[in-house]
């Protein structure tokens, strides 16, 4: 095993730990796996010294020397799993081995679990978003006709007040008037006496 490889596997627990104890990771060289650590959900049938198998994970990072994530079928160590891993290079950027790891399908399906939620609880959230706005256009719309009706009120009562001025004359004019015609009568029911 290489120096950098035994420095990649001195780390592995730490990376399991980061990325959840669920999860299962393993460093490969170029033909066999040299360190390997299983997850609490996914325990893959797989010991250091076995040979890295067709189809693994480790097996595409090697061969295509780039990073890789993608559904690992049952038919590859007889458990689906999620893979991803990234390949180890050398001072000269050779591949030398693999750095994997996998999820249980199961934390990918509650993932997709939650964005399920999440996209029907963001669904609801903007349908209630829309009520909201047409609750407040349908209210501003009312406060809306409240005031053309208090402007068109306003120029009635402003057509009236002439005619309430004029009632208002008359109605002082009258009192004037009865003052007057009552001091007339009681001028002429007291004839010897003269009021001024």
């Amino acid at each position: 095993m290489t120096e950098k490889l035994e420095h990649f596997a001195g780390f592995l627990p730490y990376v399991q730990q980061m990325m959840g104890v669920e999860c299962t990771f393993g460093i490969s060289d170029r033909e066999k796996y040299i360190a390997y650590l299983p997850g609490k959900e996914l325990v893959l049938p797989l010991k250091v010294g076995d040979p890295i198998k067709a189809g693994s994970m480790a097996d595409k990072v090697i061969t295509g020397g780039l990073q890789a994530s993608n559904l690992v079928g049952k038919e590859v160590f007889g458990i689906p799993y999620m893979g991803i891993g990234i390949p180890i290079k050398d001072d000269n950027g050779k591949v030398i081995g693999s750095l994997v790891g996998g999820m249980p399908v199961t934390v990918e399906e509650d993932v997709n679990l939650l964005i399920a939620r999440m996209t029907d609880d963001l669904k609801a959230f903007q349908s209630l978003i829309i009520n909201i706005v047409a609750t407040i256009q349908e209210y501003a719309e009312t406060v809306n006709n409240l005031c053309n009706s208090a402007e068109l009120l306003k120029s009635k009562m402003n057509a009236v007040n002439p005619i309430f001025e004029v009632i208002k004359d008359v109605h002082l004019e009258s009192r004037v008037l009865v003052l007057m015609l009552l001091r007339k009568k009681i001028e002429d029911m007291l004839p010897s006496q003269k009021y001024r």
